[in-house]
């Protein structure tokens, strides 16, 4: 958030009038706690020191891995992930699973996210008046300052998804949102129909005719990673590489099968210094040799073992290309091309 809007946000809470909340009893809409809507999440610092609410599968609890959020498919029922959390913090404590989130897409619904609209059993009173507008399932939010509202209903797409100065979000795609069932006392326990034209008059009114980026590292919401994140520009010029914790449990696993099997993909992988050593160095004797045999293995074991009952796709190796430490030089940070061309020579035959 920028200096004006960290002013803004401070301004509102100063001058805005407040209502009186409750919190009633814990609750969980019956429309969507059978569905297989639910995933995990655990709470991790990013590289710029942000805390993020990654996603997680929830089949895998005693193993973690990330998950895409947008893909129905990961979506469990609401006790089993719950179940999924109790049994991650009893295997692996304080660095299990931290919460459940809800799927927005497969679903009609759409989630607003009021951050610091809470203080001491106070809302204020233009977030209290959105709540009794849409007169739906509304909770208060997992860090007790801000409130949940869920409909169903769709966003109009010209409008964008944020507005960091009043601390609103609307999503009803894209986007998993953090549940706690802390349901706010007078609100509907289940999940209502929006009004029509509501859904796109505070869109109108809060957001922007034009959709901006968004981080992904909001108070109460989480977002798919990009299959491009490692290529984003930072301000220094170079590109950001991808985290193993970032990629999808399709690709850990391809990475986890050549690490335990395989010494040379270890070593191409996590080794940077043993790879480009004179006596290691791959058949090339170079740095780009390295890096054809890393792509090599990671081909390998992701398309050719046929271990998993998949196949990764070349845009998945790129991912775990660049999660790997002999990816974090100058000619892979800066000329993102070179990569994907070097993958494509491989699933071409070329190489």
């Amino acid at each position: 958030m920028s200096t004006a809007q960290n002013t803004a946000s401070a301004n509102r809470v100063e001058t805005e009038p407040t209502v009186e909340i409750e919190e009633g009893a814990f609750s969980v809409p019956e429309s969507i706690k059978n569905s297989e809507c639910w995933i995990t999440f655990r709470l991790e610092e990013r590289k710029d020191g942000k805390m993020a609410k990654v996603p997680k599968n929830p089949s895998t609890p005693r193993r973690i891995y990330n998950c895409d959020p947008t893909d129905p498919e990961n979506g469990v029922s609401f006790e089993e992930a719950m179940d999924a959390v109790d049994v991650s913090q009893d295997v692996r404590g304080d660095d299990g699973f931290d919460g459940v989130g809800l799927q927005l897409d497969g679903t009609p619904l759409t989630g607003i996210d009021l951050d610091d609209v809470v203080q001491d059993g106070e809302i204020e009173e233009w977030a209290h008046s959105m709540i009794e507008d849409f007169a739906s399932f509304s909770e208060v939010s997992p860090s007790g300052t801000g409130a949940h509202i869920l409909v169903e209903g769709e966003l109009d797409p010209e409008y964008s998804n944020k507005n960091d100065a009043i601390g609103i979000e609307m999503y009803d795609t894209e986007r998993f949102f953090t549940f706690t069932g802390r349901h706010i006392d007078g609100t509907p326990e289940t999940i209502e129909d929006a009004p029509h034209g509501l859904l796109s008059a505070y869109q109108s009114k809060y957001m922007d005719e034009s959709n901006t980026e968004d981080d992904g590292s909001s108070g109460s919401t989480g977002g798919a990673s990009s299959d491009a994140q490692w290529a984003d520009v930072d301000v220094d010029g170079h590109c950001g590489l991808m985290d193993y914790d970032d990629l999808t449990e399709r690709e850990q696993k391809v990475i986890d099968a050549g690490w335990a099997r395989d010494d040379e993909f270890k070593m191409l992988y996590s080794d940077a210094e043993s790879a480009w050593s004179h006596d290691t160095k791959w058949d090339g004797g170079n740095e780009s040799s390295c890096d054809m045999g890393l792509i090599s293995n990671l081909y390998f074991w992701g398309v050719e073992a046929d271990m998993f009952g998949f196949e990764l796709t070349l845009e998945e190796i790129e991912r775990c290309f660049m999660s790997s430490e002999i990816a974090d030089r100058k000619k892979s940070r800066t000329r993102p091309k070179y990569v994907r061309s070097s993958i494509e020579k491989k699933f071409s035959g070329e190489m």
